[in-house]
């Protein structure tokens, strides 16, 4: 989440202002980056989609750590929580 974090500072936005901007509903961002949830992979790709891939799925799953262990898949859904 840090990395979105810092993608979204640099933006000069807060994070519900950016996610309205991008279309992605704002608790779900916000709920992101304060740790309590994760992104489904469609969420996942959106961020990268409209940040032209300076927040990549693999950061988004990572956060930086070489050996994700954020991966999950529940439900049928691949999600991705934040490390």
């Amino acid at each position: 989440s840090a990395i979105l974090r810092d993608y979204i500072s640099k933006e000069n936005l807060s994070p519900s202002a950016w996610a309205k901007k991008v279309g992605i509903p704002q608790p779900i961002i916000t709920r992101y980056l304060s740790g309590n949830r994760g992104l489904s992979l469609a969420t996942a790709l959106r961020i990268q989609e409209v940040t032209n891939g300076q927040v990549r799925v693999e950061d988004l799953a990572s956060n930086g750590n070489p050996n994700p262990p954020g991966y999950t898949l529940t439900g049928g859904f691949f999600i991705l929580y934040p490390i």
